[in-house]
């Protein structure tokens, strides 16, 4: 639930109203920030990159990942920090919620502290940028920006705590319910190398051929592709089929047929990936049924909480 609107903090370059004569009325309780451009619109695909901007230890690989796919294609960034208050919410004995006013405060002055952080960083860049700031579900929100955006840019971590568990949950939840793909980078681990080795670990389904599909002005980046396939699967779509759809875009890719490491499916990828040097890796996202559409099944799962390179994801 969003208590309310996001303030959308994108305003036009001219302040004056439509007829020239003025500043233009403020609607609504949308505070606004002027865009910042700093280079000319060029050709490319992923022109609109949502930085989800929180206080924590993936902050800055997020950000440099943003950076870098900004530039490479002349994008855009919007930031967008949350207020989860929602979460904050608490029920009384007689069913009446409420909420402390301290816990308020503090997620008020850390939603502001990110945003002025944020506004610090970005004016020293050389991309275009602007600022959204929301109020309720950081997941419900970053999907939600999802709509008008070509990739959502998140973060995981490995460490055994609430919020590396929250950290993958986030990563879980967008990529299910967003229309675009998710970039997850490892806050604790490699940066995104996208002139690097890209592994695309492809099983034939709807889910993986979204993922290559929407990975395309990645993909012409990296120096070299790699279809990671489990030999004894059965698939709709051959990783041959993949391969031609890529070379139709230039991309020319190497099947990689791996087969089960001690019966499972996992140590099969993992073992191809590591063979191969994947720098990062491109995979559909797959749930385990509508009652459990925030939790990643299977291998999806797994690679989210065992590797520790750039995970792209598409649903």
């Amino acid at each position: 639930m969003i208590l309310n609107k996001e303030r959308d903090t994108i305003m036009p370059h001219s302040q004056n109203g439509s007829d020239g004569s003025g500043p233009a009325e403020s609607r609504g309780n949308t505070r606004s920030r002027p865009l910042h451009s700093a280079l000319h619109p060029m050709e490319g695909k992923m022109k609109s990159v949502i930085l989800y901007v929180h206080d924590d230890n993936g902050m800055e690989s997020r950000m440099q990942a943003a950076l870098d796919i900004a530039r490479a294609d002349n994008g855009h960034i919007e930031c967008v920090t949350c207020k989860p208050l929602t979460a904050l919410m608490l029920t009384d004995p007689f069913g009446a919620t409420f909420m402390v006013p301290e816990a308020i405060q503090a997620v008020d002055e850390a939603a502001e502290r990110a945003s002025n952080l944020i506004e610090k960083r970005m004016a020293r860049e050389d991309v275009s940028w602007s600022l959204v700031e929301g109020d309720g579900d950081p997941a419900e929100i970053l999907a939600n920006r999802g709509r008008l955006a070509d990739l959502i840019i998140l973060s995981f971590n490995h460490d055994n705590d609430a919020d590396a568990a929250m950290s993958q949950s986030l990563v879980g939840d967008v990529a299910l319910a967003a229309p675009v793909p998710v970039l997850a980078v490892p806050g604790d681990g490699r940066p995104l190398a996208l002139t690097g080795t890209c592994a695309i670990l492809w099983n034939g389904s709807k889910e993986a051929a979204n993922a290559i599909r929407a990975a395309v002005p990645l993909l012409k980046q990296a120096a070299s592709v790699h279809l990671v396939t489990i030999t004894d699967e059965a698939q709709e779509f051959a990783a041959l089929d993949a391969a031609s759809y890529l070379s139709r875009h230039g991309i020319k890719a190497e099947i990689i047929a791996a087969e089960k490491k001690d019966g499972t499916v996992m140590e099969g990828l993992t073992n191809a990936i590591d063979q191969c040097e994947a720098g990062w890796i491109v995979m559909g996202a797959y749930s385990r049924g509508p009652l459990r559409e925030w939790l990643f099944g299977g291998v999806t799962h797994d690679i989210l909480s065992r590797t520790r390179i750039p995970l792209f994801i598409a649903h």
